[in-house]
């Protein structure tokens, strides 16, 4: 064995004799990177080509401000007035009258179609007049008159026109009421709230009705609670309440 050791021991020291160039390397000496030199050249190369691209990219875009300018014309606006035209006024001929003309009913009786007879017509005049001379009488007025002799046309246009003319239907009843604006200390907190919406009047009591609190009455129906309508008139309800009667104006919100 330990002439085997000897033995390797000078085949080692014969090696080294026949090589006397090799490099001997310590076993904690670390070898240099090599990739430090392209990595050094990048930085160099890489910020003077970008500073050549865009001195380039700029020269390039004013020369092309440069041709554009010499090659466009500019924009030259001129405004060209319209010619003025004389025309002649068109010949329309005669102008005729449009309004329609608006006859009061006794003429609208009087003035009947070519169609009807003219003893018609005389009779339907006669007629008015002389229930124009009647004295004040009941709602039926048409008693006495006999009317089978005129044209219904004739006889619709005579009723209406004694009804427009009866007295009676023109002249309203009063009812004896408080007006509520003047006693308001009185019925507040007494009278319910009562908010009139919606006021319509006629001269036929039967067309006459109120939307309270967000219903439709007539005249003698209850409101509320102790609340009764008992007349529609022209500008105001009376409505009874604690066996009085007060006057409030028409659409009116009495809040209570």
């Amino acid at each position: 064995m330990a002439n085997l050791l000897q033995s390797l021991q000078e085949s080692q020291q014969g090696y080294q004799q026949h090589n006397p160039n090799n490099l001997q390397v310590a076993p904690n000496q670390t070898q240099k990177p090599t990739r430090a030199l392209p990595v050094c050249l990048a930085l160099v190369l890489v910020p003077s080509a970008l500073a050549t691209v865009a001195s380039v990219a700029m020269h390039y875009s004013e020369a092309r401000d440069n041709w554009l300018a010499s090659n466009t014309g500019g924009v030259e606006v001129v405004e060209i007035s319209a010619p003025t035209l004389l025309l002649d006024y068109p010949d329309v001929g005669v102008l005729l009258d449009t309004q329609r003309r608006v006859f009061e009913l006794p003429q609208q009786v009087h003035s009947v179609e070519d169609t009807q007879p003219e003893s018609s017509s005389k009779s339907a005049s006669t007629a008015v007049a002389s229930v124009k001379e009647l004295p004040e009488q009941s709602d039926d007025l048409l008693e006495g008159i006999d009317l089978s002799s005129l044209s219904p046309d004739i006889a619709q246009r005579l009723q209406a026109a004694i009804q427009s003319d009866s007295p009676i239907e023109q002249e309203s009843e009063t009812v004896q009421s408080s007006p509520l604006n003047s006693d308001v200390a009185q019925w507040a907190g007494k009278l319910p709230a009562l908010n009139f919406q919606t006021h319509v009047y006629s001269s036929d009591p039967n067309k006459r009705w109120v939307k309270v609190n967000g219903v439709e009455h007539q005249e003698g129906e209850w409101l509320t609670d102790g609340v009764q309508l008992i007349a529609i008139e022209a500008q105001a309800c009376v409505v009874e309440f604690d066996n009085q009667r007060i006057e409030i104006p028409a659409l009116y919100d009495w809040q209570g």
